[in-house]
This record gives structure tokens, C-alpha cells and sequence, in this order.
């Protein structure tokens, strides 16, 4: 967040290949990028798991591979202590899953319930998933194989309706 603040250039690369990490320390890093004046893209090339994918939000622009994951789910944290202290813990991590979901619900436009219950059931999706739900924007495409092409010298016994169809 400290070298986001600091930074003086007009573009930020994010690369994100992540299981998440820290929910506070994250969400310094996604204040940080949402008050960047620099134009954020952030890419997701393998996985954007748990608190990384409450900090891709922070983005002008998300971009994810068609084979990479995007994932979120509700808050979790440690407790030791007497039953109040638990249920205090309780209020806090309701309270921190909440912001999460404002959070993706603000990016997406999707509506505030059908995030929570997204973040309830710990949800995960491809890259083309993410992109119809509005958690990234560009699906970078599978690789394929280059279409075949053939001339009339190629193959000299290829079957003339496939050497046709090849044209």
C-alpha cells in the first residue's frame, strides 16, 4: 500500500496469482489501488483466491485467463476466550464479510444478496464464469491450434473434399 501511495506513474500492472492472504493487510492494498490516480489492470493468470480477489476489485480494468480461478468466500479468524469473547468474534468477522460483499457488489453491479450468498457458499469460477458475473471484464482465450491450411501441392493424397474444405 506504501508503494502504491508512492508510486508516481500513470499505469499499474497488477499480476495476480494468488490464494489471498491477510483480509486487513488487504484491504490497505485495495484502498491504496481504488485511490491510485494511476490506471490499474490487473491480470489473474492462475488463481485469485480469497483476499486476492477483494483486492482485483480495486482495478480500472480485470483481466483472467479462461483456465484461471476466481474465488471468494466469508471471513475467518481465530478466537480464544469465554463464549462472549466468541460472539464479539463473531460480530467482527459478519462486520468484515459485509464489507467484502459491498465490495464486489459495488464492481460487479450484481445485487448485494446474490454476492452474500456467492461469499456464503464459498464460490469458485473459471475465467469465463468470472467475466459473465462482472468480477473481471477481459477473458484472455485458451490457446488454440493454428487452423490448418493446405495448397494444392500439400499432401499429395489428401482427399479432395477435405483439401476443399481447407481452402
Amino acid at each position: 500500500a506504501q508503494q502504491v501511495a508512492a508510486f508516481g506513474g500513470t499505469e499499474i500492472a497488477l499480476n495476480i496469482n494468488s490464494g489471498g492472504g491477510e483480509v486487513f493487510s488487504s484491504l490497505g492494498l485495495y484502498n491504496a489501488l481504488v485511490e491510485s490516480p494511476a490506471h490499474v489492470t490487473a491480470t489473474i493468470s492462475g488463481w485469485c483466491a480469497s483476499a486476492a480477489s477483494f483486492v482485483s476489485m480495486a482495478a480500472d480494468q480485470i483481466r483472467i485467463g479462461a483456465s484461471a480461478q476466481w474465488m471468494c468466500h466469508e471471513v475467518s479468524g481465530l478466537c480464544i476466550g469465554i463464549a462472549d469473547d466468541f460472539r464479539a468474534e463473531a460480530k467482527v468477522l459478519d462486520s468484515i464479510t459485509s464489507s467484502l460483499c459491498n465490495i464486489y457488489a459495488a464492481r460487479t453491479g450484481l445485487p448485494l444478496n446474490k454476492i452474500a450468498a456467492m461469499v456464503k457458499a464459498e464460490t469458485w469460477m473459471d475465467g469465463t464464469a468470472a467475466c459473465s458475473n462482472g468480477f473481471a471484464d477481459v477473458l484472455i482465450p485458451l490457446k488454440t491450434a493454428p487452423a490448418p491450411t493446405a495448397t494444392d501441392n500439400t499432401f499429395r493424397n489428401m482427399p479432395a473434399e477435405l483439401r476443399t474444405a481447407l481452402k
